[in-house]
């Protein structure tokens, strides 16, 4: 230790000092000074040394890789890095090391900030911690950056965007600023809306034809007088505060530059905005929705604490050799798709790596998208080895406008259908227990993880109501019924037997987009679902049966019947009974205007032709005398939309219950029993069916012209769907019934009559998507997929298959 020099007394003005040792104490401070230097900036050379080293690098595989591209955890991910400062990635930095002076940060914004300052969910003993002090000031010594920025008509959302990155300084910040404007008629004079921005912007270009993507993302690096850029599109909006922003893109940088990285990614991690396509498909099934395209799994970082111990294959932290505010996720591309959110990159790695292959390989294709190109190439991106890292993040996606996508229905659809089949085996596993809860709270607690449908996807599957589609169903209802009113008289050209079918199939469309859209014709979840009972009576026959049917209490009833039977059944039932019950009259004369126009006639006309009752074995039929059969079995759908229709009981779901098939036990059937109906009417509409040979003719039809024509099916047996019960949610029974009705008419135009079994098992060959089937031949619960078919098996219930499983406990072999 170096003691102070005291001059003696009448010395003064003389002190002695010893050169040598001022000398190497001045030196030694100095190098300390230029050490610690090179730890704060992460680069002890000059800027422009280190971007052409690293631009003049070799381009290689990430060393430290196996050979399926995966990461180890145990081995470093890259050796292209310089050595590794003594800063433990384990623990925060205790003493920071001097800096020099920098001038006092700028005042705190006079507003909030859009978005608070996300609390770190991430334990620290899992990720590294580095403790870095927020300065706020910008590194001089760090390489120019070109901001470059993609518009398409969305003027509104761009200047929503502008407005954040003026308000936090990132337009400061950046060194050149280019915009292009794609597909804009107007001359750039013209597009009053950039006016108030011309003087931030370095550059404007602009294309009247509206470039792909991957063509404007090229025209504008290589428009970048940079060699770092940055690549923006119109609707990511800045949310952190300025001296975030300014640290977390001077670590941007530094990861580029330090070679660890090929590319950092922008999107903020807490508040990513939305849509995010791979979290409305995979959250919480990752393993299910991701399997069959492993390069999803990078955004798992955006809603998963820790991905690195739950897939210790896939990510690593990255290493970086300075400190950081925030830890960072390293992942290979194999796992981590391209993709057009904010990012920063080398505009030399870019055009070395996919300018020429892409402009080369996709010129004049149609499939010139660039996402498709780089991802489902998988030498272009997926195996190149490139590091892709995730931080915390500066930008937030949102559109000013109002704007879905068909992506967004498209990928909300498949995450409902995946969550849809997860939900239907946890019922059918968990029925037992189910079946003895007397209560919606104890059915809650044996599906521990239960939520409603309204829980589960907010704003993603249910209507995308904060995005401009919330139609309610009366909506949908009308378009349905204005679509089958335009071919109400059109029928002649179903005489082709072709036609009929192309019309079903849109109307089955209609249908699907109903459900991917509307709130209210999303899936309900079973234990919040109400379902009425349905059935029709004109024949004192089935008296007994229906007042047997009254006095089920656990549901509510519809009854389609006479004046004269109801005032006898009315009599026979008590006060209770009618409280559950709404009867709609209906007498014979009246069923013919619940058919479409002039069916009833067709029917009667088609039964007494010749040509129908000379097929073999129609004669010998027992409806083939009957004026009134075929006409009350085809108004059975037709009824079941009215209902739907008036819906005295606001249920979510209806069935059909046929009584003359004796198959329903008022004291048995009950909704703490029904979970098979249940799990078959989550999202489509129950039939039951049975293995039928048809020989030459089956309820009217030639079995041959009926399988060839109407099934486009030669096989021998078919499965025929019985008519004991079926329905589904309001919206699927309103789209089924308008198929019904145009498959009917397209059979009756052609000079075909059957039942309604005939039609609706048409339907199920046709547009099977909707249906979901219960095989009342071999239907057991050792299998739980589809119709429960097991081989080897003879279910001896029949057409009362699914109200045995109900009434009497699932079916075993």
């Amino acid at each position: 230790m170096l003691r102070r020099q005291y001059a003696r007394p009448g010395q003064q003005g003389r002190q002695r000092f010893n050169w040598p040792l001022i000398f190497l104490a001045t030196a030694f401070i100095l190098l300390t000074l230029s050490w610690f230097h090179y730890l704060i900036t992460g680069t002890a050379k000059p800027q422009d040394v280190a971007v052409q080293q690293h631009i003049e690098r070799t381009p290689r595989a990430i060393p430290g890789l196996d050979t399926d591209g995966i990461v180890p955890i145990n081995k470093p991910a890259s050796n292209r890095n310089p050595p590794e400062n003594n800063v433990p990635i384990n623990k925060p930095i205790d003493d920071p090391p001097p800096q020099k002076p920098s001038p006092p940060p700028p005042p705190p914004p006079q507003e909030p900030s859009p978005s608070p300052k996300p609390k770190d969910p991430v334990p620290a003993k899992k990720e590294p911690n580095t403790g870095v002090v927020l300065s706020g000031v910008k590194d001089p010594n760090l390489p120019k950056i070109s901001a470059l920025c993609l518009v398409f008509g969305e003027f509104k959302s761009l200047i929503y965007t502008f407005e954040t990155y003026e308000k936090e300084g990132f337009f400061d910040y950046v060194d050149e600023f280019i915009l292009l404007v794609n597909g804009e008629k107007r001359t750039i004079d013209k597009v009053t809306e950039l006016n108030p921005w011309k003087h931030r912007l370095t550059k404007i270009m602009h294309s009247h034809e509206n470039l792909l993507i991957g063509e404007a993302l090229t025209r504008l690096i290589e428009a970048a007088k940079n060699e770092l850029v940055i690549f923006l599109e119109k609707d990511f909006q800045l949310i952190e505060p300025k001296n975030i922003m300014i640290q977390r893109m001077d670590e941007a940088k530094r990861l580029v530059i330090s070679g660890e990285v090929d590319l950092v990614r922008g999107r903020h991690r807490h508040h990513p905005g939305f849509p995010m396509y791979a979290q409305i498909m995979g959250e919480n099934r990752e393993a299910r929705m991701f399997g069959g395209q492993s390069n999803l799994y990078c955004f798992v970082y955006h809603w998963m604490d820790d991905p690195v111990t739950k897939y210790p294959d896939y990510f690593r932290w990255c290493k970086p050799k300075f400190p950081t505010e925030k830890p960072y996720l390293c992942s290979p591309s194999k796992y981590c798709l391209w993709t057009n959110n904010p990012q920063v990159f080398y505009k030399s790695w870019y055009i070395r790596n996919f300018e020429k292959r892409f402009r080369g390989e996709t010129r004049g294709n149609p499939w010139n998208d660039f996402e498709f190109f780089m991802n489902w190439n998988f030498d272009v991106w997926n195996d190149k080895n490139f590091t892709i890292a995730f931080g915390e993040g500066l930008f937030r996606h949102g559109e000013k406008e109002d704007h879905v996508t068909g992506e967004m229905k498209y990928y909300a659809a498949v995450r409902r259908e995946s969550d849809l089949a997860d939900m239907r085996l946890t019922l059918l596993s968990k029925e037992p227990e189910l079946r003895q809860c007397k209560s919606a709270d104890c059915c809650k607690r044996v599906l521990k993880d239960y939520k409603s449908f309204v829980e589960r996807y907010p704003k993603m599957v249910v209507g995308f109501t904060d995005h401009g589609l919330n139609a309610t169903v009366d909506q949908q209802f009308r378009l349905i019924k204005e679509q089958e009113d335009a071919k109400q008289g059109g029928f002649e050209e179903y005489e082709t037997k072709h036609g009929w079918g192309a019309w079903s199939w849109f109307l089955h469309l209609q249908a699907q987009r109903a459900k991917d859209t509307r709130p209210e014709a999303a899936p309900v979840s079973p234990i919040d679902a109400k379902y009425s009972l349905v059935t029709s009576i004109y024949s004192s026959d089935e008296e007994e049966r229906l007042i047997g049917f009254l006095k089920n209490q656990d549901y509510d009833k519809i009854v389609f019947g006479t004046e004269e039977i109801k005032e006898r059944v009315y009599a026979a039932i008590t006060d209770q009974e009618k409280k559950r019950l709404h009867w709609i009259s209906s007498e014979l004369k009246d069923i013919e205007n619940d058919l479409p126009k002039d069916s009833a006639k067709l029917i009667t006309d088609l039964r007494r032709s010749d040509k129908w009752l000379n097929q073999p074995g129609v004669k010998d039929l027992p409806f083939a005398k009957n004026d009134w059969y075929l006409i009350i079995q085809h108004a059975k759908m037709f009824q079941l939309r009215r209902a739907v229709h008036l819906n005295p009981w606001k249920s979510t779901h209806m069935l059909w219950i046929d009584l003359k098939y004796g198959c329903f036990n008022e004291q048995r059937f009950l909704n703490t029993n029904d979970w098979i109906i249940k799990v078959h009417t989550l999202d489509g509409f129950l039939f039951g069916y049975q293995y039928k040979p048809l020989g030459d003719n089956w309820n009217g039809f030639n079995a041959k012209e009926f399988k060839e024509i109407f099934l486009g099916s030669t096989s021998g047996s078919v499965k025929a769907v019985s008519g004991s019960i079926f329905g589904g949610s309001l919206v699927t029974i309103d789209a089924i019934v308008a198929m019904y009705k145009i498959v009917f008419r397209a059979a009756l135009r052609g000079g075909y009559l059957g039942t309604d079994e005939n039609t609706m098992t048409i339907l199920t060959y046709r547009v099977p998507e909707l249906f979901s089937l219960f095989s009342n031949s071999n239907g057991c619960r050792e299998n739980t997929d589809g119709a429960h078919e097991c081989g080897g098996f003879n279910n001896p219930h029949g057409d009362c298959a699914i109200f045995s499983w109900v009434q009497d406990g699932p079916t075993s072999r």
